[in-house]
């Protein structure tokens, strides 16, 4: 037959082969034999007599990975051509040498077969090792990773790497309905870098990283990637939204907005990762409404309430990635800076301001007793004889009681001490303690509660606020 009929052929038989029943192994089984009887064959006329599929080189001996298809081993070993053949095969795939066989022509005493740890790239990597280390004389080497596990596949591309081999693999259009390829895609690459196609792996783990919350891991391991890869352009913008979050974190604003700024930029530029563009754009927006914080003093800080809620929904988005992590005592410190703000806040709406309350000495007089009313009940609190110079968190919350502020609506004195009291008793707070995973969830109870009446009071959508400040996450 010559091309066009080979073609025409090929394309009925995939139609037949397509339409016949998968109901049950039976069927299967039939589908798989006709594949093997009938399409196999024109499948290796049609990719030989491709251009794209044709090596000059001479190769001495080809590695390849077995997998579960011996299709792709077969058309690599008649496009190559080599003198020799070694199978990394696993007790499951070894059965695919017997398909093999029936469509290549090399005698047994071409063909090498060694058993590798399907699951370990270090095992195909030595494997490959042993038969480097055995050859003497300077050969020419190849190495087709297609069959196999992942970690067959990792293994045998980057040892093919270090000694010297090409590696191939053959690529093709894969039809999950059908479980096996499309007749007639296949084509043979060669890669000239194999970090090109195994790059994912160190992707995976910088996903991982910042998965975990850990961004300045994750910005150091997208920063290695754009070494190693061609097509450098995601991992350039993934670096710099990284180095964003890190600095975000640690309060860097100036940074964070810098590094933000140049990713959107170069996210908007390749379009790449655009339905993320959106909720960074707004944080980009929050960044710098922080930024104009740190240049207000005292009271201008708590007047402005965009100022204010930009600011405790940071610090509380940052405690729960920290909660993520188990780091409980960094998260329990990030909310009672919360606590104290809403007090602040609160009480700036009564212009007082905490680090020197301007009040008339009868003023100061008239809410101490009302303050110690309050407290009075209340163990481990004492007595106050003096109005305090500067106010505390919880005198803070005391005072805002006194001056029958609604967010004392859903203090329960009782509660709040005791649970403020165990939060204190944190080796990061007053104490020589690590705060566990029940006292802080009672903590935090204490706070979402306080928090959630601020937000009503100040008419701020609470959810949408929490949801607006959670970082993105990557998927792999």
């Amino acid at each position: 037959m010559n091309r066009q009929e080979i073609k025409e052929t090929l394309y009925k038989k995939i139609n037949t082969w397509k339409n016949m029943s998968r109901e049950n192994n039976s069927d299967w089984e039939k589908a798989n034999d006709y594949y093997d009887n009938e399409i196999m064959e024109l499948i290796i006329e049609e990719f030989l007599a491709k251009d794209e599929n044709k090596f000059e080189e001479d190769y001495d001996y080809l590695i390849v990975t077995v997998g579960q298809s011996y299709q792709p081993i077969v058309l690599s070993i008649l496009a190559l051509q080599p003198k020799n053949v070694l199978f990394l095969v696993t007790r499951t795939t070894k059965k695919e040498l017997d398909k093999i066989f029936n469509f290549i022509d090399l005698k047994f005493s071409q063909c090498y077969t060694k058993m590798v740890d399907k699951a370990s790239p270090i095992d195909v990597y030595q494997k490959i090792k042993e038969l480097y280390d055995d050859l003497v004389e300077p050969i020419k080497l190849a190495v087709d990773f297609t069959g196999g596990t992942k970690s067959m596949s990792t293994g045998a591309a980057m040892a093919g790497s270090l000694i010297g081999a090409d590696v191939f693999y053959i690529t093709s259009k894969y039809l999950r309905q059908f479980r096996a390829a499309e007749p007639g895609t296949e084509r043979l690459a060669k890669i000239e870098n194999p970090y090109e196609v195994f790059g994912d792996l160190d992707e995976k783990k910088a996903f991982g990283l910042w998965n975990e919350h850990n961004y300045q891991a994750a910005a150091k391991k997208f920063n290695e990637l754009l070494n190693k890869v061609r097509d450098d352009r995601k991992y350039k913008v993934l670096n710099l939204w990284a180095d964003a979050y890190a600095n975000w974190e640690k309060f860097n604003l100036i940074k964070a907005i810098k590094k933000l700024e140049e990713g959107l930029y170069e996210a908007k530029r390749y379009s790449i990762y655009t339905e993320k563009i959106p909720r960074l754009s707004k944080q980009l927006s929050i960044l710098k409404i922080l930024q104009e914080v740190t240049d207000k003093r005292g009271l201008e800080k708590l007047d402005n309430i965009e100022h204010v809620k930009s600011l405790i929904f940071s610090i509380y988005s940052s405690a729960v990635r920290k909660e993520d992590n188990n780091r409980y005592d960094i998260a329990s410190l990030l909310l009672y800076r919360i606590l104290e703000m809403i007090a602040q806040r609160r009480l700036a709406s009564h212009d007082i301001d905490v680090s020197a309350p301007a009040l008339s000495k009868s003023k100061k007089m008239e809410l101490l007793d009302k303050m110690n009313e309050i407290i009075a009940p209340v163990k481990p609190l004492n007595k106050m004889e003096i109005f305090p110079e500067k106010i505390s968190c919880i005198k803070g919350y005391i005072l805002l009681s006194a001056l029958d502020d609604p967010i004392s609506e859903v203090i329960d004195w009782g509660w709040m001490m005791s649970t403020i009291n165990t939060r204190n008793q944190s080796i990061l707070a007053h104490g020589f303690e690590f705060i566990s995973k029940e006292n802080y969830h009672r903590f935090k109870e204490l706070v979402l509660k306080l928090l959630n009446k601020f937000c009503k009071i100040e008419e701020i959508q609470m959810k949408e606020m929490i949801e607006r400040f959670k970082f993105i996450k990557l998927r792999f």
